[in-house]
Protein backbone atom coordinates (compact mmCIF):
# COMPACT_ATOMS: atom_id res chain seq x y z
CA UNK A 1 0.00 0.00 0.00
CA UNK A 2 2.49 2.04 0.90
CA UNK A 3 4.22 1.95 -2.42
CA UNK A 4 1.78 4.04 -3.87
CA UNK A 5 3.29 7.33 -2.36
CA UNK A 6 6.01 7.38 -5.44
CA UNK A 7 3.38 6.94 -8.15
CA UNK A 8 0.78 9.56 -5.97
CA UNK A 9 3.75 11.57 -5.60
CA UNK A 10 2.77 11.93 -1.62
CA UNK A 11 4.39 10.66 1.78
CA UNK A 12 3.80 6.98 3.12
CA UNK A 13 2.02 8.44 5.82
CA UNK A 14 -0.52 10.08 3.44
CA UNK A 15 -1.33 7.15 1.40
CA UNK A 16 -1.47 5.24 4.95
CA UNK A 17 -4.25 7.77 5.58
CA UNK A 18 -6.41 8.06 2.62
CA UNK A 19 -7.09 4.55 3.08
CA UNK A 20 -7.96 4.33 6.42
CA UNK A 21 -10.12 7.67 5.56
CA UNK A 22 -13.82 7.36 4.52
CA UNK A 23 -13.42 9.41 1.42
CA UNK A 24 -12.84 7.67 -2.27
CA UNK A 25 -9.59 8.29 -4.46
CA UNK A 26 -9.71 10.85 -7.13
CA UNK A 27 -9.27 9.37 -11.25
CA UNK A 28 -5.83 11.32 -10.73
CA UNK A 29 -5.23 8.62 -8.32
CA UNK A 30 -6.50 5.68 -10.05
CA UNK A 31 -4.99 6.70 -13.09
CA UNK A 32 -0.93 6.90 -11.36
CA UNK A 33 -2.43 3.32 -9.39
CA UNK A 34 -3.34 2.40 -13.08
CA UNK A 35 0.14 3.16 -14.38
CA UNK A 36 2.06 1.99 -11.51
CA UNK A 37 1.03 -1.32 -11.89
CA UNK A 38 1.16 -2.17 -15.79
CA UNK A 39 -2.87 -3.08 -15.79
CA UNK A 40 -4.33 -3.69 -19.47
CA UNK A 41 -7.19 -1.89 -20.60
CA UNK A 42 -9.61 -4.37 -19.29
CA UNK A 43 -8.69 -3.91 -15.92
CA UNK A 44 -8.29 -0.49 -15.82
CA UNK A 45 -11.38 -0.04 -16.83
CA UNK A 46 -12.76 -2.39 -14.27
CA UNK A 47 -10.71 -0.47 -11.57
CA UNK A 48 -12.19 2.84 -13.09
CA UNK A 49 -15.58 1.55 -13.01
CA UNK A 50 -15.24 0.30 -9.06
CA UNK A 51 -13.81 3.61 -8.22
CA UNK A 52 -16.54 5.90 -9.54
CA UNK A 53 -19.29 3.46 -8.29
CA UNK A 54 -16.99 4.01 -5.16
CA UNK A 55 -17.41 7.69 -5.40
CA UNK A 56 -21.39 7.28 -5.50
CA UNK A 57 -22.07 7.54 -9.23
CA UNK A 58 -25.14 5.24 -10.01
CA UNK A 59 -23.68 3.73 -13.67
CA UNK A 60 -25.46 1.10 -14.83
CA UNK A 61 -23.44 -1.37 -17.06
CA UNK A 62 -26.51 -1.89 -19.63
CA UNK A 63 -25.41 0.69 -21.24
CA UNK A 64 -21.24 0.28 -21.21
CA UNK A 65 -20.79 -3.54 -21.62
CA UNK A 66 -21.67 -5.47 -24.15
CA UNK A 67 -24.51 -8.21 -23.62
CA UNK A 68 -23.34 -11.20 -25.66
CA UNK A 69 -25.95 -13.40 -23.46
CA UNK A 70 -28.36 -13.10 -26.08
CA UNK A 71 -26.24 -14.00 -29.13
CA UNK A 72 -25.94 -17.07 -30.22
CA UNK A 73 -22.85 -18.74 -32.44
CA UNK A 74 -23.03 -18.63 -36.11
CA UNK A 75 -22.57 -22.20 -37.63
CA UNK A 76 -19.82 -23.02 -39.47
CA UNK A 77 -20.61 -24.44 -43.11
CA UNK A 78 -18.82 -27.34 -43.94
Amino acid sequence: MQDLAAPWQCSRQTVYDMFCSARTFSPQHIDAAIAWLGLDDFDAAELRLLGAREAGWAIDTRYILEDLAHERPVPIAR
